[in-house]
């Protein structure tokens, strides 16, 4: 006995051998990848919802610089996630693994499937509205709730209210509702024509104002979006948000620097506007292409650095220190709880998404398939001359190829043609239809006359729905026709359609979305009448268009 109780201590006294070490360490790294697995899940929802919301985002900040700055801000949002993840808290926040200390963790948990619930139907009109700003803001509020809900749910109120602010930052990213955006751009273009005229008068410049437009001795000056200051307004609404943060400013300075940061962009951009004027009054108004956009920069940068150096003063007077370094640190794997809720989640989005597809299929499915034509324009005629299309005409009709071209032919007639392309998808198939002669025309100060019917113009076995227009401003008149081309349609007909909340939501219903779309707009004068240019129309697209065709357009 007195053996066995020996040799018994003697082996516990014994170090443990390489391989049980071995062994020991193997089982270490089985767990990490296991826990990562398991935290790939968890996170696996949330990258899909945020890379959703991103891709919608882009298109506007793609094409409207207006919005440009919203490339930076997932990163500012991440550079502030990792900011406070390695500082942590003052205070320890413990984990709520089973969802059910608080009683408020009940609320999070409706609000969480309540919002999980609205991502179906909001993805459903997104499909046949991708635009449409308030879609935008339905989907940021979703994906930044989920996101929230899910930080509260796992570590409690304190760890959500931490990272809440880089959360919410992403909101100065989402393209501001037209009801409240163009209001303002007409009011902030009027204060900045109203008192660059006071600047120009100091100068001993004359100067009148007439809305948004300066006049000067040697013409007029406009005030556009760019020059009323509406950017550099939301670019330093964005930086002085994220100063704020930097710097870790007291809630009223933080508050406090937004409206400083507005008087600055105003301050500049009437900077700006007024060294414009004084270079339309001393150089000719043809001088202001060399001038305004470098102009627009120099305010912009500085702008920028005076906001940044307000920041630093504040920040030097601040009583709010920085909090205390305290590294966030994961142990172990995620809870049961949560990640049940992250895989229903997955679950979830992916069925919506399934849904939203096999809903709009099911009414695809009768279209008839896409009929594809492109235009071989005429470069080889010496006359032929390519013009850019405006930077507000891709802001508002968000196309995805455009052409724009005028020449003459040998029979003296002259020709203006400019080629849309939509891509299917990409924007909504309304947005087309507010392209049309009568508006552009008519809102450029033309005098323009519709005729009421549409008119079928045979081109290569095609029939082309074209509306017709005469130009005439008091000279020889000019005739415009304008075709809109749906890829898969069961009739080519078309009508000038605003967009209202009706339309939108009734192409839901019917589930109809872009199928891809394509616009011809032609102007033609040398010709004596209405039956004249039809004629010519269609013997010049015989010569022009290519059905068929693999590319959409020869640009």
């Amino acid at each position: 006995m007195g053996t066995n109780v020996s040799l018994s201590q003697s082996r516990g006294s014994f170090p443990l051998s390489h391989a049980d070490g071995a062994d020991i360490q193997h089982g270490s790294v089985n767990d990490n990848r296991q826990n990562m697995r398991q935290w790939f899940v968890v996170i696996l929802p949330f990258v899909f919802l945020w890379g959703s919301l991103i891709s919608q985002l882009s298109a506007e900040w793609r094409v409207n610089p207006q919005y440009s700055h919203g490339w930076v801000v997932p990163l500012l949002c991440l550079s502030s996630i990792i900011s406070r993840w390695q500082r942590g808290s003052a205070g320890s926040v413990a984990s709520n693994p089973g969802f059910a200390l608080p009683p408020s963790n009940a609320l999070i948990t409706f609000l969480f499937g309540l919002l999980a619930v609205l991502w179906l139907p909001t993805r459903l009109v997104q499909e046949a509205n991708p635009e449409w700003r308030m879609i935008s803001w339905l989907l940021a509020f979703e994906v930044i709730g989920l996101t929230l809900a899910t930080i509260w749910l796992r570590s409690g109120p304190a760890r959500a209210a931490q990272f809440a602010f880089p959360i919410l930052f992403f909101l100065v990213a989402v393209p501001w509702p037209t009801i409240v955006e163009a209001p303002l751009i007409q009011l902030l273009t009027r204060i900045c024509a109203a008192l660059t005229v006071e600047v120009a008068g100091c100068l001993g410049i004359p100067a009148v104002q007439h809305a948004n437009i300066i006049e000067v001795a040697t013409g007029s000056v406009g005030i556009d979006e760019a020059c009323s200051g509406i950017r550099s307004f939301q670019s330093t609404l964005m930086i002085a948000l994220f100063l704020g943060d930097l710097y870790f400013l007291t809630l009223w300075r933080r508050i406090a620097l937004a409206p400083l940061g507005f008087l600055l962009a105003l301050f500049f951009n009437v900077c700006r506007t007024s060294f414009l004027t004084w270079v339309a009054a001393k150089k000719g108004v043809a001088a202001l292409s060399k001038y305004h956009d470098p102009a627009g920069v120099a305010i912009m940068i500085a702008c920028l650095i005076s906001l940044w150096l307000l920041a630093l003063l504040m920040s030097g007077r601040s009583s709010n220190p920085p909090p205390p370094v305290r590294p966030i640190r994961f142990s172990g794997a995620p809870s049961q709880p949560l990640r049940r809720l992250a895989f229903g989640l997955l679950l979830w989005v992916v069925a919506s998404g399934a849904a939203v597809e096999l809903w709009y299929r099911m009414h695809e499915w009768r279209l008839p398939r896409s009929v594809s034509w492109s235009l071989n324009w005429p470069r080889a005629n010496p006359s032929f001359s390519e013009t850019p299309v405006g930077e507000k005409a891709m802001t508002l009709l968000r196309y995805d190829q455009a052409v724009s071209a005028s020449w003459r032919e040998p029979d003296g007639t002259g020709w203006y043609m400019i080629y849309l392309r939509w891509l299917p998808g990409r924007v909504a198939a309304h947005l087309a239809n507010l392209h049309t002669p009568n508006v552009c025309l008519t809102a450029a100060g033309h005098a323009v006359e519709s005729l009421p019917d549409l008119v079928y113009l045979p081109v290569h076995g095609l029939k082309l729905p074209f509306r017709e227009y005469i130009l005439n401003d008091g000279g020889e008149p000019a005739y415009v026709f304008y075709c809109l081309w749906e890829d898969r349609a069961q009739s080519q007909f078309f009508k000038t359609e605003m967009l209202t909340y009706d339309s939108r939501l009734s192409g839901v219903l019917a589930g109809q979305r872009n199928c891809g779309q394509r616009s011809l707009e032609v102007l033609i004068h040398g010709v004596r009448d209405i039956k004249e240019a039809e004629g010519a129309l269609v013997r010049e697209l015989n010569n022009l268009v290519q059905v068929g065709t693999t590319a959409e357009a020869k640009l």
